[in-house]
């Protein structure tokens, strides 16, 4: 016979256990949640019919057997969806608050009150209606601390939900219990009966039939994967069983939010300035389950090895830097930039380990993504990008914005309105029987015709005939206001059945900006409440802003600003544009500009070397210290004193001159003892840097 100890230390480590292994196999390969939760019930049900006599089958009410399913499927349906983990520390002060309230009138719930030392845990902190009040402190500031920012009510309405969930789930197994007939009954590990497992299963696949696009988020790339992450998940919920059943419901939420605090550690770094936060999680957990058990010899010893484990864990998968080491146990604060370094590398680490390797994965993401099945052709495109070692295989959001408004009109129409565009240096180039042609050339930047027609080139054989329209200039061609843009992507095309094709249609408006300010057209695609549309400029704000968000940065709409410290908005070279939408291919626009962005031939290797010999460049080492401008004075026409507000000038002015004032970070001592540390902005000049 198990005795209790064993059994909620075997039950505790094969618990763990699991939770681990799963998150590992499920970040490596990307698995749908919902698909191996399906996969568990079934496994479960089959293992149910099996092992349990028949005598047992239908002794769970029916009503209690459906609450029980609609709850685990519930709780499915919340993780399925994704970042309600950091509502687990809320699970300790609901379940003392559940036996707290148990009385001789409910048997099952006395039976949880019996089983807990609750009286022992608090003793000498006040009588036992305090105690769910007292694990309600550090419960929440856990949560608070697994929470991952930015916060969304939408987030924390889930989480708390799904904590409530999950504790009707931990009550319901508790009042499912068996009464055992016999001694050998009392010792059979508590699996689920038939009624709920068939019944759960039942209500996942309603789940997955009624809802395929929200609940299958991810790809199904390892089948064999899926069957072991199910048959963990399978374990996995024996194991909350027998915790729940043998009266250890307390130490099964501690054991889960330590689960959790330790998962979150090891997936971050300690420059992230949350590792420490998260890490106490782990700790707390790990304590209130020590005090939470009742005392046995091996006790302390069991519960100092896992605390040991996961503190060599937490050291092992900190970066090499002393500093970051030493700041996550002094209480040194990382710099900022450190934190917004890290953070951009776990993001495109994560981003780069999620693409697809398969082409039906990559043909599921698409749709995912984008609600639509990948164009004709997708198949040859993803075999190039394979055999090019492409990083990014998944990600069109760029193009998928540009093309949005397009389908606002006919394929006829767009064909119409980009031979009508001629009135700007332009080119065009098409593909006719799997050969490239130049139908025009009005390119100003020498050199662009021979990449564009290699391009072509090397994707002749996947492209169908087709006619581009190459906009060869920095500068937009195509700026469309937002009223006319919103009802473009709002409505689908509509088609006008007395149209021929030789009938005569009005010329394209062109507008000429060239050398003259171009703020308010260069701004009439933003939405009328966008702050670039206002009158008024915004106030400048003080002290030092590091840039978090690099899309909202680059939005003109949100940078009022740029109209007068950015060339292009004071006095462009050569800005010809329509307000009309046609299909125009640029390697460079403003967020405003509805141009279709392609990569710039700039960066193609070889383009535009000019006379540079590699001979004649010296080592990294024997390179001199010092920053200087490289580079033409170009992006807008200079004249009288305007250039000075040109974006190129100022940076050289805001590094060349000693005298400019700027914000530093300096490390300073906080604290009482002076061991920690954290960062104060200090004003400088440019001379207290370095000579420049």
């Amino acid at each position: 016979m198990f005795s209790p100890p064993v059994t909620f230390y075997g039950a505790t480590v094969i618990y763990l256990s699991s939770h681990f292994l799963i998150h590992i196999l499920s970040r490596n390969f990307r698995l749908p949640y919902l698909h191996s939760e399906w996969l568990c019930w079934s496994f479960l049900l089959l293992a149910a019919n099996l092992v349990r006599p028949s005598k047992h089958h239908d002794q769970d009410a029916t009503t209690q057997s459906d609450k029980l399913a609609l709850a685990i499927a519930a709780v499915c349906a919340f993780r399925t969806i994704g970042g309600v983990d950091w509502a687990l520390p809320l699970l300790t002060p609901l379940s003392l608050n559940i036996i707290h309230q148990a009385s001789n009138t409910n048997p099952q719930l006395e039976s949880f009150k019996k089983a807990q030392p609750v009286s022992a845990v608090y003793r000498g902190l006040g009588s036992l209606t305090s105690a769910p009040a007292l694990a309600l402190i550090p419960a929440i500031l856990s949560a608070a601390w697994l929470l991952p920012v930015p916060y969304s009510a939408w987030q924390i309405c889930a989480g708390l939900t799904f904590a409530l969930v999950l504790m009707v789930v931990y009550k319901l197994i508790h009042e499912q219990r068996d009464e055992p007939s016999s001694e050998q009954d009392a010792d059979r590990i508590p699996l689920p009966s038939p009624a709920i497992s068939w019944r759960a299963l039942a209500v996942l696949t309603m789940m997955l039939l009624i809802a395929p696009k929200t609940f299958f988020p991810r790809k199904l790339s390892e089948p064999v994967t899926l069957v072991v992450v199910a048959m963990l998940r399978s374990l996995q919920w024996v194991m909350v069983m027998v915790l729940v059943r043998k009266g250890f419901l307390i130490p099964l939420t501690t054991t889960s939010t330590f689960a959790i605090g330790t998962i979150r550690t090891f997936h971050l770094q300690a420059s992230t300035g949350r590792a420490g936060l998260v890490a106490s999680v782990a700790f707390i957990s790990l304590l209130q389950t020590h005090r939470f058990i009742q005392k046995m010899s091996y006790n302390r010893r069991i519960l100092s090895a896992v605390g040991c484990l996961f503190v060599f864990g937490l050291v092992v998968n900190q970066p090499a830097s002393n500093n970051r080491m030493i700041s996550l146990f002094v209480g040194n604060e990382p710099h900022p930039i450190e934190v917004l370094v890290s953070e951009a590398n776990e993001e495109f680490r994560s981003m780069v380990e999620g693409q697809s390797k398969t082409l039906p994965d990559a043909v599921v993401e698409y749709e995912r993504r984008y609600r639509m099945e990948p164009p004709s052709g997708f198949d040859l495109w993803f075999k190039l990008a394979m055999e090019a070692n492409c990083t990014i295989v998944d990600n069109f959001d760029t193009v998928m914005q540009s093309l949005e408004p397009f389908w606002g009109i006919t394929a006829k129409e767009m064909r119409a309105r980009a031979d009508m565009f001629t009135q700007v240096p332009l080119a065009k180039w098409a593909l006719r029987d799997k050969k490239p042609v130049m139908l025009s050339n009005s390119l100003v930047l020498g050199g662009f015709n021979e990449v564009l027609g290699g391009w072509l080139e090397r994707f002749k054989d996947i492209l169908p005939d087709v006619e581009i329209t190459i906009n060869g200039l920095a500068e937009p061609r195509v700026i469309v206001p937002n009223d006319r843009l919103d009802h473009l992507i709002r409505t689908c095309p509509r088609i006008d059945p007395t149209a021929t094709d030789n009938q005569q249609r009005k010329p394209l408006e062109i507008m000429d900006f060239g050398k003259d300010k171009s703020w308010q057209i260069g701004t009439r695609s933003c939405p009328e409440n966008s702050p670039s549309r206002s009158i008024l400029l915004p106030v400048e704000e003080e002290g030092l802003h590091l840039i978090r968000n690099v899309t909202k940065a680059k939005d003109i709409c949100e940078a009022p600003e740029a109209a007068i410290s950015h060339a292009m908005f004071l006095a462009p070279y050569n800005l010809k544009v329509t307000d009309t939408l046609v299909p125009v291919f640029s390697h460079g626009k403003p967020s405003s500009s509805q141009d279709i962005l392609y990569p710039s031939p700039d960066y193609v290797d070889g383009y535009q070397q000019g006379n540079y010999n590699e001979t004649e460049d010296p080592l990294w080492e024997n390179k001199i210290n010092q920053l200087y401008w490289t580079g033409s004075d170009t992006g807008g026409y200079a004249s009288g004193d305007n250039w000075r507000h040109f974006h190129r000038q100022r940076f050289v002015d805001m590094v060349t001159n000693g005298n400019n004032e700027i914000s530093l970070l300096q490390r300073v001592k906080s604290g009482r003892l002076g061991k920690s540390t954290r960062w104060e902005e200090r004003k400088q000049t440019m001379a207290s840097l370095s000579d420049l």
